[in-house]
């Protein structure tokens, strides 16, 4: 039950970071049209997908096998191989600080500006945040950039607190 409730609840900041990760990369790509936009999706979705699989890439009774490994989901078992492991293990760490840093962008943007238009990420269009919204930003940022690793933990976990 507080499983269920807990995926729920870290849902909502992990859809918040697909979508200031999609604002962040369409700012950095010079605005919307159809290339950015699509560019922007698919990085997005494809980042949060990696954050859920968090858990299974880094456990470390997976690390220490030779050949492969599995991800057990809502009790059916998927295999892996040893270089697919290898390729998650290395394309995690720069996912993951670029989803902080697009998300960081999209926050600044969305949080100073109150809307969802789309400006070209030049000094000239990112707002000066005061430190007042700095806090609000980074701790914004940091629980949506999170929340997809929480979601993937509770999802494969069979943990009831």
């Amino acid at each position: 039950m507080i499983r269920t409730f807990a995926i729920i609840v870290f849902c909502v900041p992990a859809v918040w970071d697909v979508v200031t990760t999609y604002k962040g990369i369409v700012s950095i790509l010079g605005g919307e049209n159809s290339g950015t936009m699509g560019v922007a999706i698919v990085l997005a979705f494809f980042i949060a997908g990696l954050s859920v699989l968090t858990t299974n890439i880094w456990k470390p009774e997976v690390l220490k096998k030779k050949s492969n490994f599995s991800i057990v989901i809502n009790g059916k078992e998927y295999h892996m191989d040893l270089g697919m492991r290898t390729i998650l293990c290395w394309m995690w760490w720069p996912a993951i600080l670029f989803d902080f840093w697009t998300s960081l962008i999209g926050n600044i943007q969305l949080l100073t500006r109150g809307s969802f238009g789309i400006a070209a990420a030049t000094a000239a269009s990112i707002p000066t945040p005061t430190l007042a919204q700095w806090i609000v930003i980074i701790f914004a940022t940091a629980i949506s950039a999170l929340s997809p690793m929480i979601v993937g933990y509770f999802i494969t976990s069979s943990d009831e607190f």
